[in-house]
C-alpha cells in the first residue's frame, strides 16, 4: 500500500490472487502524529489536563498487552503461586 497507494481493496479483491494485504507502516506513521500531536496540545496548554480524550484508557493498554493473562499464568507457574506483575 505504500508504493501504490491508490491500489485499493476493492481492486486486489478483483485481482483474485492477493490473499493477505499487510499495512506495515500506515499505523506507525499515524502514531507519530498522533503522539506529534498529543504533545503540541500539551506544551500548548501547560500540562495534561486537557487530554485524555485523546487517548485511550490505561487498562485498554493492559488488555492490549495480556496483562491478566501474564498475571494468571505468573499465579500458575511461580513458586508460591503469588504474581510479581504490578499494573
Amino acid at each position: 500500500p505504500t508504493t501504490y497507494p491508490s491500489l485499493t481493496e476493492k481492486i486486489i479483491k478483483e485481482m483474485g490472487k492477493i490473499k493477505v494485504v499487510i499495512y506495515a507502516n500506515q499505523p506507525m506513521r499515524a502514531g507519530i502524529k498522533a503522539e506529534e500531536l498529543l504533545l503540541k496540545k500539551i506544551k500548548e496548554t501547560g500540562g495534561i489536563h486537557s487530554i485524555d480524550h485523546m487517548m485511550v484508557p490505561i487498562p485498554y493498554v493492559f488488555e492490549l498487552q495480556e496483562v491478566p493473562e501474564m498475571k494468571e499464568d505468573e499465579r500458575k507457574y511461580l513458586r508460591g503461586g503469588e504474581s510479581d506483575v504490578s499494573s
